[in-house]
């Protein structure tokens, strides 16, 4: 499988209760293409994909640098056919709608490096739960009626992320520019299901820009 690139845009929001508890909530939001290809000759089938990716953690702080954070986790996937070729023979696969809920866990890390800048890095892992079944459609070139097949699903894998913040105190903002990697893999119960082990991985350029405030 092979994906374009392409932006993940949202929001993100942290409140503060004290000096050890906070919560943070981030959605990202993106649209994508690719190419999956099976094993067999002269097949191919064009995806368009919308990605939302929705996360929400409380978060305390074990000192100056280290936090732990548990949270829950949202993630669906939208999968559109575009395009199909096959040559001789082939076997199509339509994907519908995936989407996920469960937990994810944590740590956290900040290690300033001078008075207004930072290296942040994050590290968790997550397990969701399918909501609904996945639902495929076959339809064989060589004749007969297109099967309709369905199989629950779980989701699990790691989120990692590494930065530069800098603080702009005048302003109370935070810029960071940085990288992030997220690796899911889904497992299908049901052996016959068209899709076995499918891994949905990001990886990519993050910039955030933070503004603070007291209420």
């Amino acid at each position: 499988m092979r994906v374009k690139q392409a932006l993940l845009l949202g929001p993100v929001f942290s409140l503060k209760f004290n000096e050890d508890f906070n919560l943070t909530f981030v959605y990202l939001y993106g649209e994508s293409d690719y190419k999956y290809r099976y094993n067999g000759p002269g097949f191919r089938t064009d995806y368009k994909s919308k990605r939302h990716d929705m996360d929400f953690a409380l978060n305390y702080r074990l000192n100056n640098y280290f936090k732990v954070f548990a949270g829950i986790k949202y993630l669906a996937l939208d999968i559109i056919p575009e395009f199909f070729s096959s040559y001789p023979y082939a076997e199509i696969y339509i994907h519908g709608k995936h989407k996920s809920f469960g937990v994810g866990l944590g740590l956290s890390a900040t290690f300033p490096i001078t008075e207004n800048l930072f290296l942040l890095s994050t590290l968790s892992g997550l397990y969701l739960k399918g909501l609904g079944d996945e639902k495929a459609e076959v339809i064989t070139f060589s004749g007969g009626t297109p099967q309709n097949i369905k199989s629950s699903f779980n989701d699990y894998g790691f989120n990692a992320t590494l930065s530069l913040a800098y603080y702009i105190a005048q302003y109370g903002v935070v810029i960071s520019l940085g990288g992030r990697v997220q690796y899911v893999t889904t497992k299908y119960d049901d052996s016959n299901f068209p899709f076995q082990d499918t891994f949905h991985n990001v990886y990519g350029i993050t910039l955030t820009a933070t503004y603070s405030f007291s209420i």
